[in-house]
């Protein structure tokens, strides 16, 4: 067979074509590329058993059917979400075979292809070539979708094969009833289908979910970027939504402050560093909008000193950029109903999607610089909520009155304590800092009988895994402390 005439004689290699001599099994994305392109760009073929000077090599047919086995498996592992394609063996002479690979444009977009460096890479068609697509391209891909909702799609559980405690206690409380969800209630909202099968929204509320996508990381950082200085404090968590959303919230409270502010008149008004609601809007938001289908992929809550920022994966889902928005005026519009209309029966959501209404008003009255932001790119929505304990350092000298509690470890020189962890609190220090502060120039005594015995109770965290790294320095560790008025 002339190959050209089976091609009707076109450009080799078009927005519609591409040739490969092999499926290369050391490196799969020299030709994965183009079957995450094609697929999200208006579908192609891709032909292996070309050279790079357009002359056919062929395959044997033994051949083919190894390189389509292992083509199967790329795509079933790599390219999500999964994509739709066709094989056809075009026989050239005896036992020589072109392989075609037609794959279609997918409906659910954008596609990506999960490289050897375990990064995901979102390509298109451009000029004949597989690119890396960016911002607005990825915007285009987000918007031109016609995925159903990830919430609304079929699990393959029935309601009867797990178990929604957390779910029913939580609706208990809300509701201030001694009665569970009924199934009735879940069916009207989608929940569950018709035929017994729990959609994927319910699934992300059952006691022992494990699906990969429900998790949330939590990073404290002791400046105020992420590049300032080292991380103070990790913990992922994953579990059911439920599950994140207390988790989340005990964290916060656990690595934020209270305080008294002393008025002009005399007394203290209490101040916290944010309010309970628009914690609890900001959480709720991130888990009930975030986009499901990213694998590989949580919400990221960072705590800095002077603001909080959560982040949820996915794209705006109007047009622009979130901080184009007043945060007041964002219309109305979900990304996955079931879970939103399971927060509703839990009275932790309303169908008026009034949440930024609510964390607006929660820092109502405060100036200008506390006010809350919101800030979203193709691959994400920020909301930041302002710290309302943080000012200048004068400020804190002069009117926040600020402490905490803790078990002094029972050996060593224990007078020094507070006034270490204090120092330590917010920025990790060097020895010899610690020792200028406290004025002592007894090293060894210093070691032994004051930091070490902190170490040993973990009061007292290091930034360098070996004791006696040059670069070694402490920081208090805030789980072992408990903040007081």
């Amino acid at each position: 067979m002339d190959f050209k005439n089976y091609i009707n004689n076109e450009e080799f290699e078009t927005k519609k074509y591409e040739f490969k001599e092999i499926v290369s099994h050391k490196n799969y994305e020299k030709w994965a590329k183009e079957i995450t392109a094609f697929a999200n760009t208006a579908g192609g073929k891709l032909f292996f058993g070309i050279d790079d000077d357009e002359n056919v090599v062929g395959l044997t047919k033994e051949q083919v059917k190894n390189e389509i086995l292992y083509i199967n498996d790329i795509c079933d592992k790599k390219i999500h979400p999964r994509i739709k394609y066709t094989y056809e063996k075009i026989k050239i002479e005896e036992d020589k075979y072109v392989l075609e690979v037609f794959v279609f444009r997918n409906e659910q977009t954008p596609v990506w292809l999960t490289r050897t460096d375990e990064q995901d890479v979102i390509y298109i068609r451009r000029e004949g070539q597989s690119v890396i697509a960016h911002g607005d391209q990825i915007e285009e891909l987000v918007l031109s979708s016609k995925r159903k909702p990830y919430d609304s799609e079929s699990s393959n559980y029935s309601y009867s094969q797990l178990s929604f405690s957390d779910l029913n206690n939580l609706y208990k409380e809300k509701n201030n009833t001694d009665n569970d969800i009924t199934i009735k209630q879940l069916k009207s909202i989608n929940a569950i289908t018709n035929d017994g099968y729990i959609s994927n929204g319910l699934l992300l509320f059952s006691d022992n979910c494990e699906i990969n996508n429900c998790n949330i990381a939590c990073r404290i950082w002791p400046g105020l970027t992420k590049g300032s200085s080292v991380m103070l404090d990790r913990k992922t968590f994953k579990g059911n939504i439920i599950q994140i959303l207390n988790f989340a919230k005990n964290y916060i409270t656990l690595y934020t402050k209270q305080g008294l502010i002393k008025l002009d008149k005399g007394g203290r008004n209490k101040i916290v560093s944010y309010p309970d609601r628009a914690i609890d809007e900001a959480l709720i938001n991130a888990l009930a909008h975030r986009d499901y289908y990213i694998d590989g992929t949580q919400i990221d809550l960072d705590i800095f000193l002077d603001r909080i920022q959560i982040s949820s994966p996915g794209s705006f889902l109007f047009p622009g950029n979130a901080q184009d928005y007043s945060m007041r005026n964002i219309p109305s519009k979900r990304r996955n109903e079931v879970i939103c209309k399971i927060f509703e029966l839990c009275n932790l959501m309303e169908s008026s999607g009034s949440g930024f209404d609510k964390i607006a008003d929660s820092y109502s009255g405060f100036a200008v610089n506390y006010q809350p932001t919101i800030y979203s790119d193709p691959a994400q929505f920020i909301i930041t909520l302002k710290d309302l304990t943080y000012t200048k350092e004068e400020f804190y000298e002069k009117h926040m009155q600020v402490s905490f509690d803790f078990k002094s470890p029972r050996s060593g020189n224990r007078e020094y304590d507070y006034k270490l962890l204090e120092f330590c609190l917010e920025t990790p220090k060097s020895r010899q800092e610690i020792q200028e502060f406290l004025e002592l120039s007894d090293r060894k005594n210093f070691i032994y009988t004051i930091l070490n015995p902190l170490l040993d109770s973990e009061l007292l965290l290091t930034t360098q895994a070996s004791p006696n790294a040059p670069n070694q320095k402490y920081y208090t560790n805030k789980e072992k402390i408990r903040y007081k008025v």
